[in-house]
């Protein structure tokens, strides 16, 4: 994929953003629940919420700019 203008790489890295931060909300509840230490549980559990709001962020952005979310193949 060329990427011949800034709009063209700001889309490509908000698209990459947004799929590598519902990957790792996908992950991060399995790991939550293998944890042992309840202080790892909780900085999971602290991580999770983080990132279910810079989720919500992208998500606003990309709506704002009109870019179709998910990845570069999405």
């Amino acid at each position: 994929m060329k990427l011949d203008t800034i709009e063209k790489l700001l889309e490509d890295q908000l698209k990459d953003t947004y799929s590598a931060e519902n990957q790792i909300l996908k992950v991060l509840p399995r790991m939550m629940k293998k944890a042992s230490s309840s202080s790892l549980k909780k900085a999971l559990e602290h991580h999770l919420e983080e990132t279910q709001r810079q989720v919500d962020r992208l998500e606003r952005w990309l709506l704002i700019l009109r870019f179709a979310p998910g990845g570069r193949n999405a």
